[in-house]
């Protein structure tokens, strides 16, 4: 695999984007509604959230040193192996991936090699000597750099994931980064929250606020996939798919990301960084997450998947009819 070395720009906060890019704060999360009014318009000062200050809910999920896959990632990434046919010889990419945590599961169930990219260089780092430790290290690697500028050359991917937390930056650019780095034929697979209920636009940028990143509707990402070369879409709701038998994924998955078990060494790195607000951050945006998606059920989880068009490859080489 040909890499050309990191190139660092930092996730940014929603909350400080500037532009249009898809993860600012602001009205570009989906697709407006018939009108071009959006639901929940109109409503009132009452309807608008408490917003806990501090850390948002991915840097608190992101402070986490915690080893393994909870379950229900597990149950998502079991379900990602089963569609894909990763095999040994293949390789996949996972991005924003953290401390890695998902690249080492997925390279040991399937034994594919794998690949982990993170603007956070700690996190970069703590991936790297964890895969050392567990014997990987000729198996996966990791690179720091930001979802919006992979550090590889075009095409060198069988599989590529984009994990929560893409659009914390720009998702378009994120989007079309990893299909860039897809083969022909090759498959995208976004795991991602997802907007499930109506939301007024005040709530939804509160929210995005505490949440660390803006989710979109399901459209729009199949609409970025489209732009960026994609084809033969497919949307799955991993909490409707939850009920059946398939054992696809859990509800938990978007739960699980943002519930830290090493709870007291997270509260204490959050009150060293960001003082007594990220202390109770810290202990707080774990309960907001589990309300979103089990009381109000404003908030979900989809996995949207799509294979990179092979139409490139039929250019550049043309048909068995014109070859001769």
């Amino acid at each position: 695999m040909d890499r050309t070395g990191p190139q660092i720009p930092g996730m940014a906060h929603p909350s400080h984007a500037s532009g249009t890019n898809e993860g600012a704060a602001g009205p570009a999360d989906g697709v407006s509604p018939p009108g071009g009014t959006r639901p929940g318009a109109g409503r009132g000062p009452r309807d608008r959230p408490e917003v806990v200050r501090g850390p948002s809910a991915l840097d608190i999920a992101r402070l986490s040193r915690q080893r393994g896959l909870a379950e229900g990632r597990q149950q998502c990434y079991r379900y990602i192996a089963r569609l894909t046919d990763l095999t040994p010889g293949m390789e996949f990419l996972i991005a924003p991936a953290a401390a890695g945590e998902a690249v080492r599961f997925l390279a040991t169930l399937t034994g594919a090699h794998g690949a982990g990219v993170d603007p956070d260089a700690e996190l970069v780092g703590h991936a790297t000597q964890r895969a050392l430790a567990a014997g990987l290290e000729a198996q996966v690697h990791f690179d720091q750099a930001s979802p919006t500028d992979l550090p590889y050359t075009d095409a060198v991917f069988d599989v590529a994931i984009g994990e929560i937390g893409l659009s914390a930056v720009d998702a378009g650019a994120a989007v079309a980064e990893l299909a860039r780095v897809t083969r022909p034929g090759g498959a995208i697979l976004l795991v991602q929250p997802v907007w499930t209920a109506d939301v007024d636009e005040r709530r939804r940028d509160a929210l995005t606020i505490g949440l660390g990143f803006r989710p979109l509707l399901p459209q729009r990402w199949k609409q970025l996939l489209l732009e960026a070369g994609a084809e033969d879409l497919y949307v799955d709701d991993l909490s409707e798919v939850a009920a059946s038998r398939t054992g696809a994924a859990s509800v938990r998955t978007l739960t699980d990301f943002f519930t830290v078990r090493d709870r007291l060494a997270v509260t204490l790195s959050a009150l060293r960084r960001w003082g007594w607000a990220g202390a109770s951050a810290a202990i707080k945006r774990g309960n907001e997450i589990r309300h979103l998606v089990s009381r109000d059920r404003v908030l979900g989880l989809s996995l949207i998947r799509a294979t990179m068009s092979r139409a490139a490859d039929i250019v550049e080489g043309g048909s068995d009819e014109t070859k001769g």
